[in-house]
């Protein structure tokens, strides 16, 4: 069966897409990964970074270490941390 342009397809073939709905299929993606991104950056990175940042800390400090909430905005790169608290260290002398 002839196409409008003349090609002729196999029956049951699928058309190809147009140019347009295909630049909506790839905005609708990118929209997608844009609001995935910036989920994944508000809502699970300060949860990540407060994990590693205790243990850091700890670490490098020797020193029991705990952050009450870590909040970070991906647009600004601005992060607040709340109520750090670093302990004694193990077998110092309260005082």
């Amino acid at each position: 069966m002839p196409t409008l342009r003349g090609e002729s397809r196999a029956p049951g073939a699928h058309p190809r897409p147009s140019r347009a709905r295909l630049a909506g299929r790839l905005l609708a993606w990118t929209l997608a990964l844009v609001v995935l991104s910036a989920f994944a950056a508000y809502a699970l990175l300060p949860a990540f970074a407060k994990v590693r940042a205790e243990r850091w800390l700890a670490q490098e400090l020797s020193r029991p270490v705990s952050i009450e909430r870590l909040r970070f905005d991906p647009f600004t790169l601005v992060a607040d941390l709340e109520s750090l608290r670093i302990g004694k260290r193990e077998g110092e002398a309260g005082g």
